[in-house]
């Protein structure tokens, strides 16, 4: 019995002087190949903006459409079940450090049993077993489980406001491409008005002979084209209406259209840029992959604990007795201290190590793609948004000229100095630069959305959001 116990002592004593050797160092930061002081290529001076970036547009329509989504939309909700799930989890590896007190009993019956040569009378009886486990965590084996856990649940916190951030892009997109659209179909239908107008005025020429029938029919032909383009513009004021129905949960239904200009939404001030390696504090999608990785670290860290020995206690009750009672008076108690010592495994709980080392240089790697591709998203809605800037400034100059060429061919038509095919082409001109403006004015309004959701916002500034 000594020699047992002297056995088992050196094996402990061998375990914890092992443990020395293996030693994994956790991640203080994630390795990143990017300066300190990097910036982006297209940085400007900005002002800070408001963490519910939508709100900087002061379009009260807007706000509605893209809270509703935030309330109802099905991506969430699932990031909602997803975060609930990994907490509860992190409560179940945090019980796992626990002591676990289970309770056995039973209460029999047995039958008499008279034979020629034994007699038994039977009975009734009570089998009672209380007992209590721990496992005593000396290589931090579930501490580095249940961190792990933690660290899961954390990330799906950010994962959560990393989709509520892109639902609340997809909406504003709709929202705008909605009001882009309204504002095409009025354009057209008041230069179908136009258009009809002037259709008239040369069928009275027509009349008197100042006009051809090849001009009559030419202009003819420029209304028709002309209403043909509402055809599209119709379709996608629809489909828009229910893609906004959708992203907030809801069966399509029939919209009418936004009482707005989308000329008239203003572009707000140019955001606060900050610097690439800020993004990982304010992008929740980084902030959700640095938890990842954290949680990837502890794996290896219970990897490495599984290698050595698993210590643990347990105390336990045990009585029967016919007199249920006194159940107390005639028990046995018994407690244990054991020590499970893995020898050969065939090298399983090695490669088990190696296996989650490689997982959290994946994750790693992963963080490091992610974070780039982010500082490619900034850059990229820098440079469209300066781009679509200077074509909507050139836009504007291009319909003042058309506008002054198309008076200028309607005189000289008049006075016989030019036919009617420089007028259509001229009005034609002149129609595609106005639904141009709309098209470019949208597209700078959404690409400002998607530069605010790419720059992000920090935690800090989340929690006064929700406040």
């Amino acid at each position: 019995m000594k020699r047992q116990f002297k056995i088992s002592l050196s094996l402990l004593v061998l375990a914890v002087g092992l443990s020395s050797c293996a030693v994994h160092h956790r991640l203080r930061s994630i390795p990143l190949e990017v300066e300190e002081d990097a910036a982006f290529q297209n940085y400007e001076e900005g002002q800070n903006f408001d963490y519910l970036w939508w709100r900087e547009f002061n379009q009260p329509e807007l706000n509605a459409a893209i809270e509703s989504a935030l309330q109802g939309n099905f991506t969430i909700r699932q990031a909602y079940s997803r975060l609930y799930q990994a907490r509860a989890e992190a409560k179940k590896a945090y019980a796992e450090k626990m002591p676990e007190i289970d309770l056995n009993e039973k209460f029999y019956l047995a039958a008499g049993l008279s034979t020629p040569f034994h007699s038994d009378g039977g009975g009734a009886g009570l089998l009672f077993n209380p007992t209590l486990s721990y496992d005593i965590d000396i290589f931090r084996k579930l501490d580095s489980g249940y961190f792990s856990a933690v660290m899961k649940a954390f990330g799906k916190e950010e994962d959560l406001e990393a989709a509520r951030q892109l639902i609340a892009e997809m909406a504003a997109d709709a929202w705008l491409t909605l009001a882009e659209k309204t504002t095409l179909k009025k354009i057209i239908e008041r230069q179908i008005e136009a258009s009809g107008k002037l259709l008239k005025m040369l069928e009275r020429r027509y009349v008197y002979g100042e006009s051809s029938a090849f001009d009559v029919c030419q202009q003819r032909l420029q209304l028709e084209s002309t209403k043909s383009a509402l055809i599209p513009v119709q379709e996608s004021i629809r489909i828009s209406g229910y893609q906004l129905d959708i992203l907030r949960g809801r069966l399509p239904q029939a919209h009418g259209e936004l009482d707005i200009d989308i000329a008239s939404i203003e572009l707000p001030p140019f955001p606060d840029m900050g610097a690439p390696l800020d993004l990982i504090k304010r992008r929740p999608d980084l902030r959700a992959l640095a938890r990842e990785v954290k949680s990837l670290d502890f794996d290896v860290e219970e990897a490495i604990a599984d290698l050595y020995p698993d210590l643990s206690f347990s105390a336990g009750y045990w009585y029967k007795s016919e007199n249920v009672l006194c159940f107390l008076r005639n028990g046995l108690m018994d407690a244990a201290l054991s020590m499970a010592t893995p020898l050969f495994d065939g090298g399983k709980r090695r490669a088990e190590v190696a296996v989650r080392y490689q997982l959290l240089q994946e994750g790693i790697e992963e963080f490091s793609g992610v974070f780039l591709r982010a500082v490619f998203e900034v850059e990229s809605a820098a440079v469209r948004e300066k781009a679509s800037l200077q074509r909507i400034e050139e836009t504007d100059e291009q319909l003042k000229l058309a506008m002054m060429n198309l008076a200028m061919a309607k005189e000289r038509y008049i006075r016989g100095l030019e036919d009617y095919l420089t007028v259509i082409a001229q009005e034609s001109f002149v129609q595609q630069l106005e639904r141009v403006a709309a098209e470019e004015r949208k597209q700078l309004l959404s690409n400002r959305a998607i530069l605010y959701r790419a720059l992000g916002r920090s935690e800090c500034q989340r929690e006064k959001a929700d406040l």
